[in-house]
């Protein structure tokens, strides 16, 4: 885990630069402490020799005393004594031996200490204590050597049980929070985290949890509203299609006279009973072609109104026109409308057949209604490369087209953004609900596609459904 290795690394740091600190502190101390013990030892082994010396001097002479100095020097090999009258105490200028200050020195790995005195011939004297500073160097560099493998030791126990502490602590349960936010991201929002710890890593994966319980609520009520919301479309669909059925009732009585009236014709001639077996075999198969036709007729408004579910299959679009004008067919001959087709085929349109074609049938009812003195209603299918809505990714793509034309009156500019509205009509109180074109688009929408409405610059207006190439959306 990154944060684990960072823990691990800035406590490391930490402890690394209080153990510099602290050896490099120790060290200076006890060089410190060294040297102040070196000058106390240089200090009873100076004032007291030079003491002795002039002593010795008074009583035997100078030279006497020298050779007792030099007799001490011998007996101490660790330390060097001499009486001189020259040498490095007396190099520096600025320290005043004529006053009998003494003094004490470093050069090149030795401590020296310089006590000044007279002798009885009245020359100046020093008594000079010499002491190697190599078992000093030696005792610090023994120094430096134990407090850094301590230190390392130090440094090398704190990783090790951060990083068991990191990882039991931090990192597996981490790990756990990623992996619960991964089955979150992909949609699943099953099995709480549980952690057996009490801190604030806890603390989030039981918000974590919460915030799972919410998103299933969440999920379960949009479930629920979207579940309420198909069928209430569904519903709309069903009694848009009804709503289209009684317009198709006249026409259908309409079309259903005709043979009713044939089938009685040659029903009564049979029950005259002065026929040929010719006649009544003649008599017999047009019934029978007849009643073949009013039970096409019936099933195919019945086919219209049942309710249905979904069902995408590939479906030529040329098809479910030839269907619309079979059954709009009488409506648009008492309205003294004339259909123009101009289709081409479709072989990679998936689509449902019964709810294209209720959007087909919607808009080519409302283009009848809209020319009351008669007209041509054009129907176009066929493919074009147009940009998709917003909603649909704006891109650029090859679709189907379905266009419906009328020669109407047209819908006024400042209504077309507004007729897909649910509710929303231009047709008079008690002509129209406002749900039919809602409803077209819906449909259109659940395909993959949409519609547009314009207004002809001629006359009339043109609605034209987009449906995409191949499977639907």
């Amino acid at each position: 885990m990154k944060v684990t290795r960072k823990l691990i690394v800035g406590i490391i740091a930490a402890i690394a630069t209080v153990t510099v600190v602290n050896t490099g502190l120790r060290i200076s101390r006890e060089r410190s402490v060294f040297r102040e013990d070196t000058r106390r030892d240089h200090d009873f082994v100076g004032f007291s020799l030079r003491t002795a010396w002039l002593d010795v001097s008074r009583m035997d002479g100078p030279a006497r005393a020298d050779a007792m100095i030099a007799d001490v020097d011998a007996a101490n090999p660790s330390v060097d004594v001499h009486a001189r009258t020259d040498g490095e105490c007396f190099l520096d200028p600025g320290h005043d031996l004529e006053r009998g200050l003494s003094r004490n020195l470093e050069r090149h790995d030795w401590s020296i200490s310089c006590y000044p005195m007279r002798g009885p011939d009245g020359a100046l004297r020093v008594i000079e204590v010499r002491e190697s500073l190599q078992p000093q160097h030696r005792f610090v560099r023994e120094s430096f050597t134990r407090n850094s493998l301590i230190g390392l030791i130090t440094v090398l126990v704190a990783a090790l049980v951060t990083a068991r502490l990191g990882a039991h602590f931090v990192g597996e349960p981490v790990r756990a929070l990623r992996a619960k936010a991964r089955r979150v991201g992909a949609g699943d929002l099953t099995g709480p985290l549980e952690l057996k710890q009490d801190d604030e890593i806890a603390e989030l994966a039981q918000e974590l949890n919460a915030m799972c319980e919410r998103l299933e609520e969440a999920d379960r009520n949009a479930e629920a509203h979207h579940q309420a919301k198909l069928r209430a479309m569904e519903q709309l669909r069903h009694a848009d299609r009804l709503r289209t059925v009684g317009q198709l009732a006249s026409g259908l009585a309409h079309e259903l006279g005709t043979p009713l009236n044939v089938v009685l014709g040659h029903a009564g001639l049979l029950s005259s009973g002065e026929n040929t077996p010719e006649d009544v075999s003649e008599s017999a198969r047009i019934i029978a072609e007849q009643t073949g036709k009013m039970t096409a007729l019936i099933r195919q408004l019945l086919d219209f109104a049942r309710r249905k579910g979904p069902s995408m299959q590939p479906t030529g679009l040329a098809d479910i026109v030839a269907q619309a004008v079979s059954m709009l067919g009488p409506m648009a001959q008492r309205a003294g409308v004339r259909f123009e087709l101009h289709t081409v085929e479709t072989p990679g349109a998936s689509v449902d057949p019964g709810q294209i074609l209720q959007v087909l049938t919607n808009l080519m009812v409302n283009a009848i209604h809209a020319m009351p003195d008669g007209g041509a209603l054009t129907i176009t299918v066929g493919e074009r490369d147009t940009d998709a809505p917003p909603e649909l990714g704006s891109s650029t793509q090859r679709w189907y087209f379905l266009s419906v034309e009328d020669e109407g009156v047209g819908i006024p500019t400042e209504d077309l953004a507004r007729v897909f509205e649910p509710f929303f009509t231009t047709k008079d109180v008690g002509e129209g609900t406002g749900l039919g074109l809602s409803v077209a688009y819906s449909i259109a929408r659940d395909h993959g596609g949409w519609i547009v409405a314009e207004r002809r610059p001629e006359r009339g207006s043109r609605f034209t459904v987009y449906l995409p190439r191949g499977a639907a959306a």
